[in-house]
């Protein structure tokens, strides 16, 4: 995955600075959001709180189980990548840095 990830030729960043939550639009200021045109992969930075990483929630086919004792709402396609690592399947309190937030502008 991370290959995948390292072989995409790099986005213009300044595109995706706001990101829209009940219609109302947030300026995002340093951090990114996008989304994908079919909206099965949704993205947010939240440098505040989590650093470089970006946060991804994925509609996978075959997304990883809930481990046995998990706190919190599991998703298994919640994606993080942190630049050198990548983790699949998160559990998250209410509501969820991606649960309602989609970016503006989509990736093409």
């Amino acid at each position: 995955m991370i290959a995948w990830i390292e072989a995409a030729e790099p986005a213009d960043a300044d595109r995706y600075h706001s990101a829209t939550r009940d219609g109302a639009t947030t300026d995002l200021g340093q951090d990114i959001a996008f989304t994908a045109p079919d909206h099965n992969v949704r993205c947010i930075t939240d440098s505040k709180h989590t650093g470089a990483t970006l946060s991804c929630l994925v509609r996978l086919t075959n997304p990883p189980p809930p481990p046995t004792a998990v706190y919190g709402e599991w998703h298994g396609g919640w994606v993080d990548f942190d630049g050198t690592s990548v983790q699949v399947g998160s559990a998250h309190g209410d509501p969820d840095l991606l649960s309602t937030v989609t970016a503006r502008t989509s990736v093409r």
